[in-house]
């Protein structure tokens, strides 16, 4: 237990970069918590691989019916600000990212995949654009 700050805050892991195979602890808000980097195991990459491609394929889905199809998901944004994006995806950029049309924010945005949860697809035709920015917690 740290003296200055207290109890540690629950922890959530993210992966910063997979290529490093290190784990940052992160609290609910989405900053980084006090607490020291360890390895991860090859469960934890495996698991991760796994989450990845889960989503991946999501997104993939909600692309190729994209007249139908939005993805609804939990977002923590760079500031830590956690809301609730309803997104019309173009396409996968790289590894950990996708660019999508935000139909809160009427423009294109880029997503990082490790800064999203709670992610579903849903019909289009259930949201009109704009969609209200909810935030979360």
């Amino acid at each position: 237990m740290n003296k200055v700050f207290g109890e540690p805050p629950k922890t959530q892991y993210f992966f910063a970069q997979l290529t490093r195979r290190v784990k940052v602890p992160i609290d609910s808000c989405g900053r980084r918590a006090h607490g020291e980097l360890r390895l991860l195991s090859d469960i934890d990459r495996n698991h991760y691989m796994q989450d990845t491609n889960k989503v991946k394929s999501l997104i993939r889905r909600a692309m190729m019916q994209q007249d139908d199809l939005v993805l609804v998901f939990e977002y923590v944004d760079s500031r830590g600000c956690s809301t609730r994006r309803v997104v019309s995806p173009i396409r996968v950029q790289g590894e950990d990212r996708f660019l999508g049309l935000c139909l809160s924010r009427e423009e294109p945005r880029q997503f990082y995949l490790d800064r999203c949860s709670n992610l579903r697809v849903d019909s289009a035709a259930n949201y009109v654009m704009p969609v209200e920015l909810l935030s979360i917690g």
